[in-house]
C-alpha cells in the first residue's frame, strides 16, 4: 500500500481519500477552472468597462449565506460571478468593510 505525507504524518491512500473532494478552502482546481471560464467569458471589467478581467469576484458575497449549503450554492453559482479588475476589486471589498459586511 502506498504512503503519502499529509499534514506532516505518513498517511495510508483509504485515509487519504477520506480527503480527497474536501478541501479546507474552497479555491481548488475547480475554482481554477471556474475562473479561467469567467475570464474568458469576460476579458473586461464589469465595474469600471475599462480595464482587463484580472480576477473574479462574487456579486453577492458567498459569506452572506446563511448555512453553509447556500454559501456554497452562492461559490459556485456562475450567475453570482464576474470578471473585475484588480483595482474595482480592491475598492469593493473596502466599501463592504466600510458597510460592515461579510466579504
Amino acid at each position: 500500500m502506498a504512503t503519502i505525507k499529509l499534514k506532516q504524518q505518513n498517511v495510508s491512500e483509504p485515509v487519504r481519500a477520506a480527503y480527497v473532494g474536501k478541501p479546507k478552502k474552497k479555491y481548488d482546481w475547480q475554482w481554477a477552472k471556474l475562473r479561467r471560464t469567467i475570464l474568458y467569458s469576460q476579458p473586461v471589467c464589469n465595474v469600471c468597462g475599462k480595464n482587463l478581467s484580472e480576477e473574479v469576484d462574487h456579486i453577492t458575497p458567498y459569506l452572506s449565506g446563511a448555512t453553509e449549503e447556500q454559501r456554497t450554492a452562492l461559490f459556485w453559482d456562475m450567475n453570482n460571478l464576474q470578471g473585475i479588475c484588480k483595482q474595482c476589486h480592491i475598492e469593493k471589498h473596502r466599501e463592504g468593510k466600510r458597510r460592515g459586511k461579510k466579504i
